[in-house]
């Protein structure tokens, strides 16, 4: 007799994937595929925007750039020697409402006691200034190694309003000018009579001489040439009488 076969359990069959399942060969292909670039991640600002938020490099300051300090001021008719009230203070005053060349006039010269340390001042450069209404001649000088007398010299001037200043035969060329006379900040050629005297500035701080140019009602006057060449005092022919005189240094 034939036993029959026990019943088996029928073998299930290998599931079939459909479209929203993951399939092995789907899995594979996606941890081989190539990591995204950089660029295609991190989207960068154009170099000209990234330009514009870096703040400007500062310059260093230049020398030409140091502002011009105004230690004197000369005021005509006061009075007082400017010489005098340069190197030793009198007649002077250090308010600086009288500093301003546009000011209204003081009744004494302006100066700036800081002066008195001149050599501790470590200045590079020292010019006069002739002003009348809006015109303005000056000569700057070197100071580098100068005194608070000796800067006023041919030999240092660096610039000047008149172009034919320098290479020219001087009989003075100084702030001391011919004390004797009382001509001050004296640049001049040699004497040649009153008719037939030059100069580009001077500063009559009293009467002596006989000339016509040392003649005023009040002292002292300013003196200087408004064209480019000599100026015939005696006549006035090219001089003018200053509204103001200013020393400063940088």
């Amino acid at each position: 007799m034939i036993t029959p076969a026990p019943n088996v359990p029928a073998i299930a069959s290998t599931p079939t994937f459909t479209d929203t399942e993951i399939k092995p060969s789907q899995t594979i292909a996606a941890n081989t595929t190539t990591p995204p670039t950089i660029s295609e991640t991190l989207t960068l600002p154009p170099v000209s925007v990234i330009a514009t938020e870096v703040p400007p490099v500062k310059s260093t300051p230049k020398l030409a750039n140091i502002e011009w300090l105004t230690k004197f001021r000369g005021i005509p008719g006061i009075g007082v020697n400017p010489v005098d009230a340069w190197l030793n203070e009198t007649g002077t005053t250090s308010d600086p409402t009288c500093r301003d060349t546009r000011s209204p006039s003081c009744d004494k010269h302006y100066r700036d006691p800081l002066v008195d340390n001149w050599a501790a001042i470590r200045l590079t450069e020292v010019k006069i200034v002739f002003y009348k209404d809006e015109l303005e001649k000056l000569i700057t000088f070197s100071g580098v190694g100068s005194s608070i007398s000796n800067w006023f010299h041919i030999n240092r001037v660096l610039a000047s309003s008149w172009t034919t200043l320098v290479g020219r035969t001087y009989g003075y060329f100084s702030l001391e000018g011919d004390a004797g006379n009382g001509q001050r900040f004296f640049t001049a050629s040699p004497y040649q009579g009153c008719t037939k005297d030059r100069i580009f500035t001077l500063v009559i701080t009293k009467q002596v001489a006989s000339c016509a140019f040392d003649r005023h009602s009040s002292y002292p006057q300013f003196l200087f040439v408004t064209g480019d060449g000599w100026g015939y005092p005696e006549n006035m022919t090219g001089i003018a009488l200053a509204d103001s005189f200013a020393i400063l240094i940088k």
